[in-house]
């Protein structure tokens, strides 16, 4: 990292060219993360979700607001993700407030999606109760149907960005671990501080 970010816009540009980074390395999910929420009575949990470095220097994810993790967004705004890259040994930590975007901003990073995560969304929000066999024949209907046509977003699923509170960039550094790099949001601006590798 030859500059530290100064702004929120150039931090998540600095997330971002990671992210490039370990794709250029070989990293197999690289936009693969941890989402830790909050439940009502205050017990953590923990999940991977799909991530999303949106072009207005935005990091986003789609939920489904029935699942557990929609259901903890809406009892506690709070979150931590874990984004770690091991092709380039970086890992990545975040805490954050997750914010619901309305709709029309939703649909458009909603079309950005891998068309198959679009599919198997559209046909698990149609068929909720539905055992695996049930959900490869629709997802398999699907394609067929809608193979020339967009995917509707379902209601059910709800995009959210991080209005991000702290990162932290750690870089292994082997035989010996490297220095964490730790960054605090605030309002737009961002502080830098070197934290140790453990």
């Amino acid at each position: 990292m030859s500059e530290s970010p100064q702004t929120l816009a150039a931090l998540v540009g600095e997330l971002a060219r990671l992210r490039r980074e370990a794709e250029r390395a070989g990293e197999p999910d690289v936009d693969t993360g941890v989402l830790a929420t909050v439940t009502a009575n205050g017990r953590p949990s923990a999940r991977t979700i799909n991530v999303h470095f949106a072009p207005d220097d935005q990091i986003v994810f789609f939920v489904n607001r029935s699942s557990d993790k929609g259901l903890a967004l809406q009892a506690s705004a709070a979150v931590a993700l874990c984004l770690f890259w091991k092709a380039s040994r970086v890992q990545v930590t975040l805490d954050a407030q997750a914010r619901e975007l309305d709709a029309p901003t939703a649909d458009l990073l909603w079309a950005s999606r891998d068309r198959n995560a679009q599919l198997l969304a559209w046909v698990a929000a149609r068929h909720p109760e539905g055992d695996a066999q049930t959900l490869r024949r629709e997802f398999e209907s699907a394609r067929r149907a809608l193979s020339f046509e967009r995917v509707p977003r379902p209601d059910v699923w709800a995009a959210y960005a991080l209005e991000l509170e702290r990162v932290v960039i750690w870089r292994a550094n082997w035989p010996q671990s490297g220095r964490r790099r730790q960054y605090l949001v605030e309002g737009g601006s961002v502080i830098l501080s070197d934290r140790p590798p453990y």
